[in-house]
């Protein structure tokens, strides 16, 4: 049997699903706005946590902050000319040594039968070369007495023959005797020719073979000076004054020729080697400038010389110290530590500058924390950020001075847009 339908109670049953239809839809409009007001990430952060910096204008210097070490600006490294045995030390490491003071004694038998062997065979060279040229003055000699005797001979001849001439005539003198003479006179005359002929080929001769002797001679006394000097130079003297930083040679030790003894150093003048990364090798030249902190104050430095051999990513570069850093009350000493600043750019006039801090490492440069007027919350805003130095760093585009932005690490918060200070 069929159950006869109330309309009354349908249209009841529609009108309260079309309530219920009207204020879900509107739920889900409430929550759709609540949640695009919502969409900004918002962080509660404590004003302590943070360090700010005020966004200020003015000269921007682009430079690198290093480490530097103080070493002496000239050094004289002590080199064994000759190899031996550590016999004596004269001094010790630290002390200050004046010029030729003696130093180390080294001992070498075979050096010293060496030189004896060469002194020796030099001397018997010299006495040889000694004994020739003797012997070619004495050959001078005689030939200079066979044209004395030659010139007699002629003098004494001419006299006869003149003396006979008259008595042949008066047939005091046989012809035959006077022509005699005259035959006696024609040979010495020619002796004497030949004499004179001998003298100067002689001459020539002999200024040549002197010449060459006396070269010998000198070749082989500077063989003579050079053996002795090696045994002189088996004790070490100091060629400069100076403090001995550097002394490798103990008692009994064996040092070959060019061993490194020891080393000295200049006193009152000085230099700083600093160590760079690769990046900046193309960034410093020599006459750079340089600011060095001590006592206090800045020092005022220049680049002068820069070792471009990279080693483990680094190079090297020598700054020269100014005059009157000594090694007086507060002044450098060698071996100590300087901070050096090293100018890397040119100063840019009028430059927008913030603090450098360590947001940087977050950010990568990118976008900054801005502090509103009222400091109760700071906004992300996109920046551009230029060259930097250990201090501050140069914005390009972004900020405006007098504007406040946060430089601390951001990392607790670098997910958020918005910062809430308490």
């Amino acid at each position: 049997m069929d159950k006869k339908i109330d309309r009354t109670q349908s249209r009841r049953w529609a009108k309260y699903a079309k309530w219920f239809a009207g204020a879900g839809v509107a739920a889900v409009v409430i929550y759709a706005f609540a949640s695009n007001g919502s969409s900004i990430r918002r962080q509660k952060v404590d004003v302590k946590s943070i360090s700010v910096s005020d966004v200020v204008k003015g000269e921007f210097e682009e430079f690198l902050s290093v480490r530097g070490t103080v070493v002496p600006k000239t050094t004289v490294y002590l080199d064994a000319t000759v190899g031996g045995t550590v016999k004596e030390r004269l001094v010790e490491q630290g002390e200050y040594v004046k010029e030729g003071q003696p130093m180390i004694r080294l001992m070498n038998a075979d050096l010293y039968l060496d030189v004896i062997s060469r002194e020796t065979q030099i001397t018997e060279q010299l006495n040889f070369l000694r004994n020739t040229q003797l012997q070619a003055e004495t050959n001078a000699l005689d030939v200079q007495r066979s044209i004395l005797e030659a010139e007699n001979e002629i003098a004494h001849l001419q006299r006869k023959i003149d003396q006979m001439a008259p008595l042949v005539e008066r047939e005091l003198v046989s012809r035959s005797q006077y022509q005699e003479a005259q035959q006696d006179l024609k040979y010495q005359r020619q002796k004497h020719k030949i004499a004179l002929e001998r003298q100067s080929r002689e001459s020539a001769v002999r200024s040549l073979q002197i010449k060459q002797l006396e070269e010998s001679a000198t070749k082989l006394n500077e063989n003579l000076q050079f053996g002795r000097a090696n045994l002189d130079s088996l004790l070490v003297k100091a060629p400069v004054s100076g403090f001995l930083s550097e002394l490798n040679a103990e008692l009994g030790e064996l040092k070959t020729s060019g061993s490194r003894l020891g080393q000295i150093d200049i006193p009152g003048a000085f230099k700083v080697l600093a160590t760079l990364d690769e990046y900046y090798l193309g960034k410093v030249s020599v006459g750079g400038q340089v600011r060095i902190r001590h006592a206090g104050k800045d020092v005022q430095a220049t680049i002068t010389k820069i070792d471009s051999r990279v080693k483990n990513s680094e190079f090297t570069v020598e700054i020269d110290l100014p005059a009157g850093l000594d090694e007086s009350e507060e002044g450098i000493k060698r071996g100590q530590s300087l901070q050096v600043d090293i100018v890397v750019g040119g100063a840019i006039a009028n430059a927008i500058m913030i603090k450098n801090g360590p947001f940087t490492r977050d950010t990568g440069g990118n976008w900054i924390f801005v502090l509103e007027e009222d400091g109760d919350k700071a906004v992300r805003r996109q920046v551009k950020l230029g060259r930097k130095n250990e201090a501050r760093i140069q914005v390009v585009d972004g900020l405006q001075p007098g504007e406040r932005v946060i430089v601390s690490s951001y990392a607790a918060f670098d997910k958020a847009e918005v910062i809430g200070l308490e």
